[in-house]
């Protein structure tokens, strides 16, 4: 049962935050952490392809679910049930993650910007 499902939801959530990790590099670089919309698109077609792959794979192939089922039914457990389950879970991780890996936090309605604070090793306590 774990390979079945197993497998293609834990390649869809680190496709997912490899992902999202490279989006927000990418806006960090080019766009001053203004946020591109537009590449939010190709990062959930790509999780949702890789995460149909690999189900297409397993259940399509390993399993001979195309032999005895046919492909449509393997096409629509790969591709079409997931994807409404890949867009909600980026659209909740996507901000998420945006604020988690943000270097600083800025006040409304001035130019104060606080660093976060990071994990400092005290060479003190070694």
């Amino acid at each position: 049962m774990f390979i079945t499902t197993g497998l293609p939801i834990v390649v869809g959530v680190i496709t997912l935050f490899t992902v999202l990790y490279i989006h927000i590099l990418i806006e960090r670089v080019f766009h001053r952490d203004e946020s591109l919309h537009i590449l939010h698109f190709p990062n959930v077609m790509f999780t949702a392809l890789l995460f149909a792959v690999t189900s297409i794979t397993i259940n399509g192939f390993l399993l001979n679910g195309v032999l005895d089922n046919g492909w449509k039914p393997v096409l629509i457990n790969g591709f079409l049930l997931p994807f409404p389950v890949i867009i909600i879970v980026y659209c909740i991780v996507a901000p998420i993650f945006r604020n988690a890996l943000k270097r600083y936090v800025t006040v409304k309605g001035s130019n104060i910007v606080y660093l976060k604070k990071r994990l400092i090793k005290n060479e003190n306590t070694e």
